[in-house]
């Protein structure tokens, strides 16, 4: 199953996944996930990490956050 899902959501294999699952992401800490996610790319340079977030928020306001913060994409 999990080797479906990962294909499924077009993750490859060796890939590091987080995952956010919460509404209100203010009041969840999504800010702060995606700040911890840019340390985990700095300390594990060549790791691939995706982060997948899941539930209701102000999606348009955190995809803003993660293309400054380098996490976007």
């Amino acid at each position: 199953f999990r080797v479906q899902k990962r294909s499924s959501l077009g993750i490859p294999p060796g890939t590091m996944v987080l995952l956010f699952v919460g509404n209100n992401y203010r009041l969840k800490g999504l800010e702060s996930l995606m700040g911890a996610l840019v340390l985990l790319r700095r300390q594990f340079p060549g790791q691939p990490i995706r982060l997948l977030v899941a539930g209701r928020g102000q999606i348009t306001r955190y995809r803003r956050k993660a293309m400054r913060l380098g996490a976007g994409g």
